[in-house]
């Protein structure tokens, strides 16, 4: 009962969809009780209440950079510890059009994990399920991007030996050096360099 009371105590300092989901449960536990796994939301709600919210994270240097690709649909993959992330634009026909979803980079859309969005004001907005350790590395793959996409770029591709935007291994000489191929540096305005 303690924890249900927590809930209700501090229910007023949830976002607007966590208030009408923790209003849901109050009522529920009230009339037929609730399941382990709704306990288990009851005290990530409460959790979320207690914590203080952390500052925005602005990273509109990546809306710009994306928004200014020559591409219907820009993407980017990069190395994030021993998982890589991708950022795309959501399409007209998402909930958010226009939003750039930060997810993992699993090829099939069902097995990715979402990591969050950033809005077109440059703001990340992180998923609420998403573990400390986790948002950590994300903020800092994002703020490395905003700061030097070529760079960033570079680094992937030195890494994994294949071009952050489209995938494709590098085989020419000067992709190699540079770290992303010489279409995608055309198409993201990026700078192709010597050859190594």
């Amino acid at each position: 009962m303690e924890r249900i009371d927590a809930l209700r105590d501090t229910i007023a300092r949830l976002g607007e969809s966590d208030q009408a989901f923790a209003r849901s449960l109050l009522d529920q536990a009230a009339h037929r009780g609730l399941s382990s796994k709704q306990m288990a939301w009851v005290d990530k709600l409460v959790a979320r209440a207690i914590t203080p919210k952390a500052a925005p994270i602005d990273v509109r240097e990546i809306v710009s950079f994306m928004s200014n690709a020559a591409l219907k649909r820009p993407q980017i993959i990069l190395a994030m510890g021993e998982e890589t992330v991708r950022l795309s634009i959501a399409g007209p026909g998402s909930r958010t059009p226009g939003h750039i979803n930060v997810t993992s980079a699993d090829r099939t859309y069902d097995d990715r994990k979402f990591y969050g969005r950033i809005g077109p004001d440059g703001r990340f907005d992180p998923s609420l399920s998403m573990e400390p350790e986790t948002m950590t590395a994300i903020v800092a793959v994002l703020r490395a991007i905003a700061s030097d996409p070529a760079g960033t770029a570079a680094k992937y591709g030195h890494l994994t030996g294949e071009c952050c935007f489209c995938r494709l291994p590098l085989s020419d000489p000067r992709s190699l050096h540079v770290g992303y191929g010489k279409i995608c540096a055309r198409k993201w305005g990026l700078p192709y360099g010597e050859k190594g």
